[in-house]
């Protein structure tokens, strides 16, 4: 199977530009692929006769590039509002052909900060997915997770550990490194657990779940039961 080997990501104008960010920060450098954002996404394509306006309409120049580099993927985000809603637009240019995805949300008095940010994330998520089985370094993550999720669910712990560490650790996702955390606090291996955790901060600096795996460990620390009352030292010695 062809494995990409750049990835140029567009965005139409500023609004689009979330998530753009969002795909690059989720696809990272553990893909084996390399990733071009924005203005230097666009002179990469221009340097194969190619614009954005190409990839915007489908035309088949756009679609021609990829089929001479089929190690090369074009994706573009645009993001514009139609009625009540928000719609976040993402077009795909893969292996010669066009693949689309849109992300809806509607507008509401009272919706929460984030909502442009959970819009950015939903197409980031759903164009990721698109592109993990042709990435260098693809773990399987994406079609793994959920299975990970089915052995925590069931607290088998070593068959948790056992799975994710099958994997290289160079394409296993924050999720995959956030169960190996659990599987060794579980197991009460937590040097196991903190070299985990060491590693994921390496491989996905600042990623939210990097806060949760470090208190997963300094729970699994915590001695268990009361702590005993000032004075007493916890021992059975009658005074």
């Amino acid at each position: 199977m062809t494995k990409l080997l750049l990835i140029l990501i567009l965005f139409s104008d500023p609004t689009s530009e979330p998530a753009a960010a969002a795909l690059a920060a989720r696809l990272g450098p553990a893909t084996g692929a390399r990733i071009v954002v924005g203005r230097e996404a666009g002179e990469e394509l221009a340097k194969r006769g190619v614009s954005d306006g190409d990839v915007a309409t489908a035309s088949a120049r756009a679609a021609a590039a990829t089929t001479i580099d089929r190690g090369l993927a074009i994706v573009r985000f645009e993001r514009r509002d139609v009625g009540d809603n928000r719609v976040l637009e993402a077009r795909l240019v893969l292996f010669g052909k066009f693949e689309g995805h849109t992300a809806l949300a509607g507008k509401t008095a009272n919706e929460p900060p984030t909502a442009e940010t959970d819009l950015a994330t939903a197409a980031a998520v759903a164009v990721s997915r698109l592109l993990a089985p042709h990435l260098p370094a693809n773990s399987g993550a994406e079609i793994e997770e959920p299975a990970l999720a089915e052995l925590s669910r069931k607290a088998n712990w070593t068959g948790l550990a056992e799975v994710v560490e099958a994997r290289p650790a160079t394409g296993r996702s924050p999720r995959a490194w956030h169960f190996l955390v659990l599987a060794d606090c579980r197991l009460g291996r937590i040097e196991a657990a903190k070299a985990a955790l060491a590693a994921m901060a390496v491989a996905h600096p600042g990623h939210v779940l990097l806060a949760s795996a470090k208190e997963l460990i300094a729970g699994a620390e915590e001695p268990l039961g009361p702590k005993p009352a000032a004075g007493d030292d916890g021992g059975n010695v009658l005074r």
